[in-house]
């Protein structure tokens, strides 16, 4: 991995695998030999991975094939790095940044989205601004699907659940529950639910704000 990431950075350069101190002395960067860690001198230590090792016989061509293998596998992870980056640069920074200034711009307790957005992120995001966003209300599908930001990513338990008369409810016993006549369901935990409009999932958001006020 570190050889893809310096490839990538450095392009023109040229690879050598060699525990000869001589030639480890030469080199403009070292990495994973010489036991030496200096990050002004670009010499760091790591772990060498033996998992793609060539693990044939002996011989005389034995650190020829040994070179091979590893290129070959450096071919993998380059394309493994690649695909991760495109990942990162194309997909994620974009959708983070306009997710950023969404909820940075939003107010009240309801944030809105009318595309697939991560909810993981939006509980990053929420943190990082101190927000305290209750609800996030997606467009999903034929509905706008209802989710109660959880108290921590690693909890189950949501800030604040859809009102608890509703849990486990849908269809018409759901709307006559909750006097929203486009109310799909609620989950039996609170933290999620629907409705078929958009006013019909904000109307089941700051229904339960109103009554957790109200306490």
């Amino acid at each position: 991995l570190a050889t893809a990431f310096l490839q990538q950075i450095y392009s023109d350069t040229t690879l050598i695998r060699s525990r000869i101190q001589s030639v480890i002395d030469e080199g403009d960067i070292v990495y994973d030999v010489g036991n030496v860690f200096d990050a002004k001198r670009n010499r760091t230590m790591a772990d060498l991975v033996e998992s793609f090792n060539y693990s044939g016989p002996l011989g005389q061509d034995y650190e020829s094939k040994q070179y091979n293998r590893f290129m070959e596998v450096l071919e993998i992870v380059k394309t493994d790095l690649k695909n991760y980056l495109d990942y990162i640069f194309i997909n994620y920074i974009p959708s983070y940044t306009k997710l950023y200034e969404n909820i940075k711009n939003c107010a009240g307790s309801i944030f809105v989205s009318d595309t697939h957005a991560d909810t993981s992120m939006i509980f990053d995001i929420d943190k990082l601004l101190q927000k305290n966003l209750k609800f996030i209300v997606l467009k999903s599908n034929d509905m706008f699907r209802i989710y109660a930001l959880r108290v921590s990513k690693t909890e189950f338990k949501s800030r604040l659940p859809l009102c608890s008369s509703w849990r486990g409810l849908r269809g018409e016993e759901l709307i006559r529950a909750c006097k929203v006549p486009d109310a799909i369901f609620v989950h039996a935990s609170g933290f999620t639910g629907g409705a078929m409009s958009l006013e019909g999932a904000l109307k089941m958001c700051e229904m339960t704000l109103q009554l957790e006020n109200q306490k």
